[in-house]
């Protein structure tokens, strides 16, 4: 019994003594981006962990929803530096005021060696006719270092594709929970 307790002694002691546990903080958000200084606002999702440009800086997706649609909500990508800060990369604004948190999700969808950012925006239209679109997809162009998601042979930056769940008018839906 003793040996059984020294050995859970020892493992439990060398594990927080190898732990890392010095976080030190080198970035933070001072100020929502496309809001007037003093609008508060809070991020409703973070996704992180990939590298969707595959240029070797690492990336996360955030987004707010808690904005009415004319001041807007946004989904946000920023890429780190080497000087320890952050950019944002990318964007794109919500055509509508959520009802709770978007969902993110990043992957191949279609298999073909893209990766795509797929965003959500649970809503309540009580009278939309008809039924918008309530899933983004943005696909990346594929060159190395470029943070272009979607389509922009328009000139500006649209979804490659978008769904409304085939949704009748009128109806209350909110997806926000994505996995790809």
């Amino acid at each position: 019994m003793q040996r059984v307790l020294l050995s859970l002694f020892i493992l439990f002691f060398s594990s927080n003594l190898f732990s890392q546990n010095n976080w030190d903080m080198v970035w933070k958000m001072d100020q929502m981006p496309f809001q007037a200084p003093q609008v508060e606002s809070q991020m409703a999702i973070v996704k992180a962990g990939f590298d969707t440009d595959q240029d070797g800086w690492g990336e996360f997706l955030c987004a707010y929803t808690d904005m009415p649609a004319s001041t807007g909500n946004y989904l946000l990508m920023y890429e780190a530096n080497a000087d320890n800060s952050y950019d944002t990369v990318w964007y794109f604004k919500y055509p509508f005021t959520g009802a709770t948190f978007a969902g993110i999700a990043v992957g191949d969808i279609d298999n073909n060696h893209k990766v795509d950012i797929v965003t959500t925006m649970p809503t309540t239209f009580t009278l939309a006719n008809p039924s918008p679109p309530r899933l983004w997809v943005f696909e990346w162009n594929g060159v190395v270092g470029e943070n272009k998601y979607g389509d922009y042979t328009s000139g500006t930056m649209e979804p490659t594709n978008a769904w409304n769940f085939d949704l009748p008018n009128n109806i209350d839906f909110r997806p926000y929970g994505l996995t790809i």
